[in-house]
C-alpha cells in the first residue's frame, strides 16, 4: 500500500501524510491483564482509530503496539488535526480494560521523499505524549 501511495505521488498526484502511533506502556498492560487482555485493547485501539480516520485512510499494524495511518492527499496541517482527533477519541474512553494513551508523530511525503517512514518514526521519537 506505502510503495502504491508513493507511486501515485512520483507520477503527479497530491501528498500523502503519515501518522506513527505508539502506545503508551503497552507492556505494563500485557503483564497486569495479559495476552488476551493486551489484544482486546488492540482491538479496541484499532476501532477507534478507524472511526477517526477518512474512509481513504489506511490504518496499520506497524509492530508490537506502534501502527501507521496512510492518508492520501492530506496536507500537514490536516494531519496534525486528524491526530489531534485520534489522540481524544483513545483518551476518552477506557479501551476494554484501561485508559490508554499514545505517541503520535507525522511526515508528509511529497516527490523528493525517498523514506516517509523513516521520516515518521523520527518524528515519533522526537515527540512528546499528547
Amino acid at each position: 500500500m506505502l510503495e502504491a501511495e508513493r507511486q501515485r505521488i512520483a507520477w503527479g498526484s497530491p501528498t500523502m501524510s503519515v501518522l506513527m502511533m505508539d502506545l503508551d506502556h503497552f507492556k505494563k498492560v500485557n503483564d497486569e491483564f495479559g495476552h488476551a487482555g493486551g489484544d482486546a485493547v488492540l482491538r479496541e485501539f484499532v476501532r477507534r482509530s478507524q472511526e477517526s480516520v477518512r474512509k481513504t485512510d489506511l490504518v496499520c499494524r506497524y509492530g508490537g503496539e506502534e501502527f501507521v495511518v496512510l492518508m492520501p492527499a492530506l496536507s500537514a496541517v490536516g494531519a496534525t488535526q486528524l491526530a489531534q482527533r485520534l489522540r481524544q477519541s483513545v483518551a476518552n474512553a477506557p479501551a476494554g480494560l484501561c485508559l490508554i494513551s499514545a505517541w503520535i508523530g507525522s511526515s508528509v511525503c511529497s516527490r523528493r521523499s525517498s523514506s516517509v517512514i523513516s521520516a515518521t518514526d523520527r518524528a515519533l521519537a522526537n515527540s512528546q505524549p499528547w
